[in-house]
């Protein structure tokens, strides 16, 4: 076997293959001589058909199984001989396969890019440092005492912060759209659940009173049916309630599941869960830097056929997130993800390659740690953590979350990294986009 390599791009590869006829046509050969004792052909015992008659019954298709058992392993072997390491399935074009002649083929291919690691000791890189204060705490509170809050009815306009109740109707030059009607409907005025200028139409309205209220749908409005038009809503106020925030007390802690040590029982498991999301939330954000400075440092060519894996494996994660089944995933515009799978699979690849230059192998300890936090919220956290453990695919994602983290932690050790004091606030408005990816 001969084969040759021809370097047609960045990372294309025709690989020309060339068979002799004569190991393929022997191949064939030994192959019907297998068949005689076990051939069964009209007209002769069974296993005593000449080779001749077993070559005239079977000679096509036991060629036709050769050619493709050669084509693999020819292909295998070629790739060996080259040195070459395929990113995806080749394209086989196929030059003589005719019996008598040598089985001659080119593989299209696309190989992994080398990848020359850039100078990481002088990049500076800035940690948020977060410490949780009273008015965070004072914060979540006051969210638990909205969650909490209860209504009464009042016989007065609508003001700001209170419930209504109504019916409307809306209308675009007296036609009516989608979703135009509601009955029994409560909002909130000012909570921001409804367009503002439909929520600004209804402060005033009060209990009994029937008013129009002429609302313009922004243009960028995702109901194209509506998008910038101007509709008109007729609205039956039925009900105004004005809200009642609980007292700030034990009986809050209680309301919010804290049985002992009331309110500052409640405060100090606020600030404890707070500085756990502030934990995770500075660790995501190192993580989304660290990525930016590794894209910024290397351009790296990816090959094409681990794009369009990244694309159908996160195709799938949509369509599981929307409730759709497997195969409506496919009906998605496959160009959606198309960027997001490019900068993934680039960062896998320049990870992938610090992994191997440093020599990191899962932590098993930090393993145990990721697989604990998995099931902490499950019902039987022990049965599904053995369930993870005995799943292979879910074990090489949480290795390469955990490499991926490992990887993280080495490059810090190598940067300037500066601490930098970070409202909790300002930390969770963007707590890192890349923190659930994984490469």
């Amino acid at each position: 076997m001969q084969s040759a390599v021809e370097v047609t791009g960045a990372l294309e590869r025709r690989i020309r293959v060339q068979v002799p006829a004569q190991e393929v046509d022997r191949q064939v050969e030994d192959r019907l001589r297998s068949l005689g004792p076990r051939a069964r052909i009209k007209g002769f015992r069974p296993g005593k058909a000449p080779l001749s008659v077993i070559r005239r019954q079977y000679g096509d298709q036991v060629r036709q199984e050769v050619v493709e058992e050669v084509l693999r392993a020819s292909y295998a072997t070629a790739i060996q001989d080259q040195g070459l390491q395929p990113a995806g399935s080749p394209q086989i074009e196929a030059e003589s396969l005719a019996p008598g002649a040598d089985l001659t083929y080119t593989a299209v291919i696309e190989v992994y890019p080398d990848i020359e690691l850039a100078t990481i000791e002088d990049q500076r890189i800035e940690r948020p440092q977060v410490t949780i204060g009273e008015d965070d705490v004072d914060r979540v509170l006051g969210q638990i005492r909205e969650q909490q809050a209860h209504y009464h009815a009042v016989e007065r306009p609508a003001q700001a912060g209170d419930r209504l109740t109504m019916d409307f109707e809306g209308t675009i030059d007296g036609v009516p759209f989608s979703g135009n009607r509601g009955e029994g409907v409560e909002i909130e005025l000012g909570a921001g659940r409804l367009l503002a200028d439909f929520e600004n139409g209804l402060l005033g309205a009060a209990p009994g009173q029937s008013l129009d209220v002429p609302l313009t749908f922004p243009e960028d409005y995702p109901s194209a049916e509506v998008a910038g038009k101007t509709a008109l809503f007729k609205v039956v106020v039925h009900e105004v309630a004005e809200k009642h925030l609980p007292a700030l007390d034990d009986d809050l802690a209680a309301a919010a599941g804290v049985d002992e040590g009331g309110l500052e029982a409640l405060r100090a498991r606020i600030r404890e869960r707070l500085e756990v999301q502030a934990e995770q939330a500075t660790a995501a954000r190192i993580k989304e830097r660290v990525m930016e400075v590794l894209l910024n440092l290397h351009d790296v060519p990816v090959p094409g056929a681990l794009i369009e894996q990244e694309v159908d494996r996160l195709m799938g994660e949509m369509a599981q997130r929307m409730g759709l089944r497997p195969q409506q995933g496919g009906q998605l515009p496959r160009e959606m993800f198309a960027d997001r799978a490019r900068r993934r699979v680039g960062l896998g690849l320049i990870v992938g390659e610090w992994i191997k230059r440093e020599g990191i192998q899962p932590d098993p300890a930090r393993v145990d740690s990721m697989i604990a936090s998995l099931v902490a919220n499950h019902d039987q956290p022990d049965a599904l953590a053995q369930a993870y453990r005995g799943n292979r695919d879910v074990m090489q994602r949480i290795h390469g979350a955990v490499l991926e983290d490992q990887v993280v932690d080495r490059l810090l050790e190598k940067m300037t990294v500066s601490d930098v004091p970070t409202s909790f606030q300002d930390l969770m408005s963007n707590p890192g986009a890349l923190a659930g990816e994984e490469m």
